[in-house]
């Protein structure tokens, strides 16, 4: 990590784990690929269903690595916090 620290970053993970986990109206998909340090956030209004046209989505794809990876990442907890108020 050259721009947050570890620990920081598992802290914010986490929150992402959680805020995921308690959400009860959306599927909110989070995987980490330690190969390349990327945590990936994918968003999808209401279920998730195999008609790609039955749902909005967003995702994140944010490598923990790179220098701007903290910004993504709290850019990514403000927008699954903000998520109930129509912002996929």
């Amino acid at each position: 990590m050259k721009n947050i620290k570890l620990k920081d970053v598992k802290n914010i993970v986490m929150e992402i784990f959680e805020i995921a986990l308690d959400n009860d109206n959306d599927d909110i998909f989070v995987e980490y690929a330690p190969h390349t340090d990327e945590l990936s956030i994918t968003c999808y209004e209401g279920k998730w269903s195999t008609d790609k046209r039955a749902h909005k989505r967003k995702r994140f794809d944010i490598y923990l690595d790179k220098k701007d990876s903290d910004q993504k990442l709290l850019k990514a907890i403000n927008f699954l916090n903000n998520k109930g108020r129509g912002d996929l």
